[in-house]
């Protein structure tokens, strides 16, 4: 009888697990819908600036464009930045592994000397610090579950000052992008140095569509087109990188989501198989006890 009360306890833990799991499972389908509702909220706008600058017949040269090419001495103290986008938390699966992977591909190409590491994310944070990156901003304090526009500008003027002065040559953002709710991707993205194809590429990366969609405009700019491109950059830049934030975290959500629900299917199909072992064991029991009785009450017949 003691092997059935273990077992007894082991299903009341596979039940409590699966209720844990459950009910991380539709907070998870929450957080993942009104995430991805707000990264469709904010995608007009988005869009409408990355057509306008797309559209540009000519590009003016700006402090974010690309820059020329430089001799080896003028490049050798100088680094890409990467910002690293991953989850605070686990139990979402293989989220974070793949955009480790991702990295660590990355790392082993170049180098890590090569690289400056922006982080959002104390997974991030640890992965780079155990492979000793050199962490120039650390974001992942800052950013609440749910981030507005004004939370991500901050980090967009760290990344753009950091170009404009020169300290790198490129920033990257290494995150994953929600596709669907069973899919997401690990994708680089090149935030700086930025032209006109690099909107017409983000444009379409985020809106799948015809070439038709963005056209040249013939328009008169007051007071001029350079400093009309200057004064907008920011805000493109912003938007962009609000909606790589917003589809991160949808991404995150939704992975969270699928493990928790496979935690919970597990839980049940154990606490399934543990009943049908508690039932076998107390059968056995069961029987035991009985066939004592009888020979009990056989050997007392036989006495008399």
């Amino acid at each position: 009888m003691s092997n059935a009360r273990a077992i007894k306890s082991r299903i009341r833990s596979a039940k409590n697990t699966s209720k844990i799991t459950k009910a991380l499972e539709l907070v998870s389908t929450v957080k993942m819908k009104k995430t991805a509702d707000a990264a469709l909220g904010a995608r007009p706008f988005l869009l409408e600036a990355l057509g306008f600058l797309a559209s540009l017949p000519s590009m003016p040269h700006t402090r974010y464009s690309p820059r020329p090419q430089q001799s080896d001495a003028d490049t050798s103290t100088k680094k890409h930045l990467i910002l690293v986008v991953t989850s605070d938390r686990g139990l979402c699966g293989a989220y974070n592994a793949a955009i480790f992977r991702a990295l660590g591909h990355m790392i082993e190409g170049c180098g890590i000397e090569t690289y400056d590491f922006a982080v959002m994310g104390k997974k991030g944070r640890r992965f780079v610090e155990k492979h000793r990156g050199n962490i120039v901003a650390d974001f992942s304090e800052d950013i609440p579950a749910r981030p507005s526009f004004d939370d991500i500008r901050p980090i967009a003027r760290f990344l753009r000052d950091r170009f404009s002065d020169a300290c790198d040559f490129r920033v990257d953002i290494l995150s994953a992008r929600y596709v669907s709710t069973m899919e997401y991707r690990v994708k680089k993205s090149e935030f700086l140095p930025i032209d006109s194809v690099r909107f017409a590429e983000f444009f379409y990366q985020i809106d799948t569509g015809t070439p038709e969609k963005i056209q040249p405009i013939d328009a008169t700019i007051e007071p001029n087109l350079s400093s009309m491109v200057e004064s907008f950059l920011p805000i493109a830049l912003d938007a962009m990188l609000f909606e790589v934030i917003l589809s991160a975290r949808s991404a995150e959500h939704a992975s969270r989501m699928i493990a928790m629900k496979s935690a919970s299917d597990n839980a049940k199909q154990k606490a399934a198989s543990l009943s049908l072992d508690y039932h076998k064991a107390r059968q056995a029991s069961i029987t035991q006890e009985v066939s004592e009785i009888v020979s009990g009450m056989e050997s007392q017949r036989e006495s008399f």
